[in-house]
């Protein structure tokens, strides 16, 4: 094989032999170290074949747990230290939406292709396109702007689940549309979405009623969280979400009613604030050993899966927003659970920080298959990240898939037609990244336009 021919040119087909890839990716790496100087020692060429063996993006704590199976000393700055080495040879790259690796198919080459990401099998893929970087170049150019890296990720439907899904349809009897499969296309096989998969039931409340002192804060509230599953609460302040959020986790018995857990279900909780005296000389390590023993690098694998492992050692009093929400979230992830109940994940935080939150929540729930309960009081970001939505004003006014219960009428007359309109589904749309307390990120670490860090040129912007 060619240095220059892809280690893979297009999405495996079924029958896609991947221990020729993995084995071609090895030696392709061996021969550009050996060229360069460069020493790739055992665990880093051991952590390449993890990245390679896996059908789709790896994740550093994942790379960490396989390792551990030959090397039970390796500890997380093993793993990192061999990510960097990795990438700064062009033998890996990094899928910044998943916080994830994968294999770079032309080996050597630091810079990448758009990757494109299959939402069904997990599988990514990168389009290596001279016309389309020349065509990114100059459009660029052409507003005077100077490309200092290029991070172009697209989610879709890969060849193979595409043609799994129109056998589906025609095993069904449904319409296929006019695209027909070849005769002699390859057994089609997907992994199915976590929608259309049987999942096991976490918790179902039926029937529960909450008073106190006379006052009927729930009646007759019936609702199920499945494993895999994003479930949202909303409704306006007194709608009794917190009191339901009390009776599934077992803090407030129901006066009628009951309420079913799974066997061994496992709770990570996210409370809705958090009131931590400033004075009080608390680390994030410390706060996240309050909720039960956890070694240090437990504790760095999950902030690190929610992007801010270099809080460790950081005063819980010094955190943004944004920040204190990512802590909390990895303390309810220490857990491992089976569901995860988030009570207003992002009070406190701004809008951009809200989407990008709620997409982190998407990528917790994909990476383990949790259950997920969130509750929030309006629809406004929340809409695009969830799968069902349950409106709760006392009562289940109405339930259901977001863009559905936005115009049920009960919604609509629960927070009148001009809020409701206001809060409709909103989908955030990326063209560039954020920290965590919401701030726009710039392209590069430099500054090639001379303006001060954050401003854009003067320009009329009315």
């Amino acid at each position: 094989m060619s240095e220059n021919t892809p280690i893979r040119p297009s999405f495996p087909q079924t029958g896609h032999d991947h221990g020729v890839c993995v084995e071609t990716a090895l030696a392709r790496a061996e021969e550009l170290c050996r060229e360069r100087g460069a020493r790739l020692t055992e665990t880093r060429r051991h952590v390449l074949e993890l990245i390679w063996r896996s059908h789709e993006p790896v994740g550093a704590y994942a790379l960490l747990e396989s390792l551990r199976h030959t090397k039970r000393r390796a500890a997380a700055p093993t793993v990192y230290r061999a990510l960097d080495f990795l990438m700064a040879q062009g033998l890996i790259h990094r899928i910044e939406s998943l916080n994830a690796y994968v294999g770079c198919d032309h080996p050597g080459d630091t810079a990448h292709g758009p990757f494109l990401l299959c939402t069904s099998c997990g599988q990514a893929f990168e389009l290596m396109d001279g016309d389309l970087d020349a065509a990114v170049e100059e459009g660029a150019s052409k507003v005077g702007f100077a490309v200092s890296d290029r991070t172009v990720e697209l989610s879709g439907i890969c060849p193979r689940c595409r043609l799994a899904g129109l056998s589906d349809d025609e095993a069904e009897g449904g319409e296929a549309g006019d695209e027909a499969a070849p005769a002699d296309s390859p057994e089609p096989f997907t992994a199915p979405s976590p929608a259309e998969t049987p999942s096991r039931l976490l918790v179902e409340v039926d029937g529960v009623t909450v008073d106190f002192a006379g006052n009927k804060v729930l009646g007759g509230v019936s609702l199920a969280v499945r494993e895999g599953e994003i479930v949202t609460l909303i409704g306006p302040n007194g709608a009794g979400k917190t009191t339901l959020v009390q009776v599934i986790l077992g803090l407030l018995r129901p006066s009628r009613g009951s309420v079913f857990r799974a066997p061994g279900l496992r709770l990570g909780y996210m409370p809705q604030r958090l009131e931590l005296d400033r004075a009080l000389p608390l680390p994030v390590s410390h706060f996240l050993a309050l909720g039960g023993p956890a070694s240090r690098d437990a504790m760095w694998r999950v902030l690190d899966e929610v992007g801010a492992p270099h809080l460790l050692d950081r005063p819980m009093a010094g955190l943004s927003g944004g920040e204190l929400r990512r802590v909390l979230l990895a303390r309810a992830l220490l857990r491992n659970p089976d569901l995860l109940v988030l009570d207003e994940p992002v009070q406190g935080v701004d809008v951009v920080g809200q989407a990008d939150l709620y997409r982190l929540i998407s990528q917790v729930r994909n990476r383990h298959g949790c259950g997920v309960l969130m509750v929030s009081h309006d629809l406004h970001v929340v809409m695009s990240a969830t799968d069902r939505v349950v409106c709760l004003n006392n009562h289940v006014c109405c339930s259901g898939h977001p863009e559905a219960v936005s115009r049920h009428p009960e919604y609509l007359a629960l927070f009148g037609p001009q809020v409701a309109g206001d809060m409709a589904v909103y989908t955030h749309h990326h063209d560039h990244s954020h920290d965590m307390h919401g701030d726009v990120l710039p392209p590069g670490s430099e500054n090639s336009a001379g303006n001060e860090p954050g401003k854009a040129a003067p320009h009329d912007h009315g």
